[in-house]
């Protein structure tokens, strides 16, 4: 018999079943994570709309948090603060099978919800300076959302600065990555609130400052795991459906274009696919839009003189999102005549994969004979006109 959920539980965890957890994770951890259920480790899991949380007793007690950034098993933000740097953890694993095998046991937002509508003011008052001075890191949170609720406007600056200080420190070890990434969530969160509230510029503002701050300083966390290239993917998707909300003008599409293409030129920013991303996202509806700008960047990079290392970087880069924008809008001669204009091996290695999806075989095995005369060939290129081959004999 199916089990019964709540109306009000997100359809990321409603939807999920024990084959997307097999999906999720190597069949050992999927066993360590299995028994780690059976043997009763999930402890106070609870689970408020979009966001699960539980603690699991291992070596130590550990803290699991799944973020459903989408509709679907298939996109669920994963993180446990164990030291374990493979992926999924049997701990992340457990809290799963917890959820599929014994829903009942998770708390509910709901609950709690009515728990503190039996409340009169002044306890709630003492609950909530109770929990400020316990967690004095909440004072802002707070301070904002009772903004929201008296419908004043937010203090955007002093919620970057708190972006600003979260990426100050020098580095960042691995062990204290799932705390970071905690707290970004908890902005995150706070921006989504905002917008919810009506006020997308302030909400934008929060969510550009955070994607910039990622990218451009996230190489000072240990980011192994993942879990801040994960974080950064779904705020780009909260700011590119803020987007069309806020940029209502071809003048500040412009500003905001130029302002993104610089960040994804840059050499030293990580996740320039997230960058891409953003772009692709926030411009879906006008790709020519895109198109015509990335061309011009690809001139100018050609007739501007510097570094050659440099303008082969941005040259790659911009190569890389006009083939994007070409297979979003299903132009598959703007795709080839791209690749053939800017001859590299990434280029090269995509016109082969796009001939053999089109099943032009002959023209596929042609561009890697041509890569293997030119010496370009790093190996892909060998290894593809050797299946071609063998394909065209059967």
């Amino acid at each position: 018999m199916p089990r019964k959920i709540s109306d009000s539980i997100h359809p990321a965890f409603a939807k999920l079943k024990k084959t997307d957890i097999k999906r999720l994770s190597p069949e050992q951890i999927d066993e360590r994570g299995r028994n780690y259920y059976k043997q009763n480790r999930v402890k106070n899991p609870t689970v408020q709309n979009k966001v699960m949380r539980a603690d699991v007793v291992g070596t130590d007690r550990y803290r699991v948090e799944i973020t459903a950034e989408g509709n679907t098993p298939y996109e669920l933000e994963l993180s446990c603060d164990c030291p374990y740097q493979g992926g999924i953890c049997k701990h992340v694993v457990a809290v799963l099978y917890t959820w599929i095998e014994s829903p009942k046991s998770f708390t509910h937002s709901k609950d709690k919800k009515n728990e503190l509508r039996s409340l009169n003011r002044e306890q709630l008052v003492k609950i909530l300076s109770n929990i400020l001075e316990d967690n004095p890191e909440l004072q802002l949170t707070v301070e904002l959302y009772s903004k929201l609720e008296l419908g004043r406007p937010s203090d955007v600056s002093k919620i970057k600065k708190e972006i600003d200080t979260l990426f100050s420190s020098d580095y960042i070890e691995y062990k204290a990555v799932p705390n970071f990434i905690k707290e970004l969530r908890r902005i995150r969160k706070i921006a989504e609130n905002i917008m919810d509230g009506g006020d997308f510029n302030g909400a934008f503002e929060i969510l550009v400052h955070i994607v910039e701050a990622c990218t451009r300083k996230g190489g000072m966390v240990d980011d192994s795991s993942g879990r801040l290239g994960e974080f950064l993917g779904g705020a780009v998707n909260i700011c590119a459906d803020c987007f069309p909300n806020v940029m209502n003008t071809e003048e500040l599409k412009q500003k905001f274009l130029h302002k993104v293409f610089d960040m994804y030129l840059e050499r030293h920013i990580v996740y320039e696919d997230n960058i891409g991303d953003f772009l692709l996202q926030c411009f879906k509806d006008e790709l020519d839009f895109l198109e015509k700008h990335a061309l011009e960047r690809l001139e100018e990079i050609a007739r501007v003189a510097g570094s050659p290392k440099k303008k082969s970087h941005e040259k790659y880069l911009l190569v890389r999102l006009l083939l994007d924008i070409y297979e979003e809008m299903g132009d598959i001669e703007k795709y080839i005549a791209l690749c053939k204009r800017n001859i590299s091996e990434y280029s090269m290695m995509n016109l082969t994969e796009k001939f053999i999806e089109l099943n032009r075989i002959d023209e596929a095995a042609a561009v890697c004979e041509d890569e293997i005369k030119a010496r370009r060939d790093h190996g892909y290129f060998s290894d593809a006109l050797e299946k071609l081959k063998g394909e065209k004999k059967h």
